[in-house]
């Protein structure tokens, strides 16, 4: 998914690309480790029906934003 940030046309935040994966919190981790700037930790951004939208972000070396982004399957409450 692209979309336009505030700042459009501005160097280095003209678009976000947002990745799909299957462990946000892990894959972060290992983005930060090998030296991805951190802007916002992986955070609940949308409660679905069948999910759970999580979304954190990161800046690359050319300070570029960069989204990812995980669907989690709801937890079975047993309510």
């Amino acid at each position: 998914m692209l979309t336009t940030p505030q700042g459009y046309g501005e160097i280095g935040i003209n678009s976000i690309m947002y990745f799909s994966v299957k462990d946000i919190e892990t894959t972060f981790g290992k983005m930060v480790d090998k030296g991805a700037e951190l802007e916002r930790f992986p955070q609940l951004s949308a409660n679905m029906p069948d999910h759970e939208l999580w979304i954190g972000f990161l800046k690359d070396p050319d300070g570029n934003l960069i989204g990812l982004m995980e669907e989690k399957p709801l937890k079975n409450t047993g309510i």
